[in-house]
């Protein structure tokens, strides 16, 4: 082989490494220069400034850790930053317990809405009575009156949150012994009965104006419209009648006097009204209820048989009078402390009923003052959750205090009430 053979060979194989190093050296360069540049220029030449780039722009160096950057330091990483899409605040039930504490904050301001029941109800109660009360007609002594009962069904409404209109109507049964006795062994006892009657429709209107959210202010006025039986003077033939007026007395006893209007036979009862109530929050894990009261019953007569004069009776029997109009005033109280929304609720209410007499025999009448206490327990179950449907129960012990229910005179007796109330509020 000659020399030009070898120097031919010499030559491409020197030209082959050059181009297969000539791709991995610019490789090299790169990785250098991006390492130097990471270094803040290391390794530059000593004319061109330190961190210069490309064109010369000069690379912000950078900022020192004072250790209160929420960015984070150089190679790090800091906090993301909030975007379009991220959540503020609280989300889920957290969110929801917020809201609903802040909706409780509202509905206590001196600004809420007054807090009053709902506005639809409907129930019955009843009146229980135990005793011997005073039923003028009969001379001799009081009229046991046991066992009587009154059911006073009512319903009403509060259209607009404010105006009521609601009725009642008391239907009442019992069985009455007066003091006299039969005339022969065997024979009917002359003043025993046991009938079922029928006491006034009241119709009724009561706005309540609301003053703050923890004080209301209801007024009204109701008529009790004459559909009463019962007759005290009933003629002989018509002694059933006097039987139903002997009930309808006993109902009135039974309730303390509370109401007469709707009791009362051959009346028709005008009763304007008013009251206040307000509560008291936060005391311990409940809140304390106060209510008052007060009303005027005032009942014309409509009717009812006149009693006959002192000349047309037995010589041992008193004349009798039936009075153009009877008044009963009421004014009275309560207080209750109210549970888990009204679930228990302990109360005890008081009145004092001041009235005229609606018949007279002789010095004997049915009016005067009464004073009566009336511990009770309710409960307010809601079945819903939002006021909107439920039950309320209530149950109380009618305690007279002197006057003619409490046994201040032994001619006229003494009467117990117990008060048994049940309904729908919706």
């Amino acid at each position: 082989m000659s020399l030009r053979h070898h120097r031919t060979h010499l030559l491409t194989a020197i030209f082959a490494a050059l181009l297969t190093s000539a791709p991995a050296a610019a490789f090299a360069q790169d990785d250098d220069d991006d390492d130097t540049a990471a270094e803040g220029g290391e390794g530059s030449d000593e004319g061109e400034g330190e961190g210069e780039g490309e064109g010369g722009d000069a690379i912000p160096p950078p900022p020192p850790d004072d250790g209160e950057s929420t960015t984070g330091g150089w190679g790090v990483g800091g906090d993301e930053p909030e975007g379009k899409y991220k959540p503020s605040g609280k989300t889920g039930k957290l969110k929801e317990l917020e809201e609903d504490e802040e909706e409780e904050k509202e509905d206590t301001s001196a600004d809420a809405p007054p807090d009053m029941p709902p506005p639809g109800w409907v129930n019955v109660d009843t009146l229980l009575g135990i005793g011997d009360a005073l039923v003028v007609r009969n001379e001799g002594g009081p009229t046991k009156i046991t066992p009587t009962a009154a059911f006073v069904i009512g319903f009403g409404y509060r259209i607009a949150d404010m105006w009521e209109i609601y009725a009642r109507f008391p239907v009442m049964t019992g069985k009455s012994n007066g003091p006299a006795e039969p005339f022969v062994p065997e024979a009917r006892d002359p003043d025993q009965y046991k009938q079922i009657s029928t006491g006034n429709l009241e119709l009724g209107f009561r706005p309540w104006f609301g003053i703050s959210r923890d004080l209301v202010i209801p007024v009204g006025l109701s008529l009790a419209l004459p559909t009463s039986q019962g007759d005290m003077f009933a003629t002989p033939d018509e002694r059933a009648k006097l039987g139903k007026r002997a009930v309808n007395v006993a109902s009135a006893a039974a309730s303390g006097f509370l109401d007469r209007a709707i009791f009362a036979s051959k009346r028709f009862g005008i009763t304007p009204s008013g009251g206040v109530r307000y509560q008291i929050r936060d005391v311990g894990p409940g809140k304390i209820q106060l209510q008052a009261d007060t009303k005027i019953e005032i009942m014309p007569k409509t009717g009812g048989t006149d009693p006959l004069p002192a000349e047309q009776l037995p010589p041992d029997e008193t004349p009798g009078e039936l009075k153009a109009v009877a008044v009963n005033w009421v004014i009275g109280g309560g207080a209750g402390y109210s549970l888990w929304d009204g679930l228990f609720r302990p109360g005890l209410n008081l009145w004092l009923s001041v009235s005229t007499p609606d018949e007279v025999v002789g010095t004997i009448d049915n009016g005067g003052a009464q004073f009566v206490f009336e511990p009770n327990l309710a409960t307010h179950i809601d079945f819903t959750g939002d006021q909107s449907f439920g039950m309320d129960v209530r149950a109380g012990f009618i305690l007279p205090a002197g006057g003619q229910l409490g046994g201040a005179a032994p001619s006229e007796g003494q009467v117990y009430g117990f008060r048994i109330g049940a309904g729908f509020f919706f």
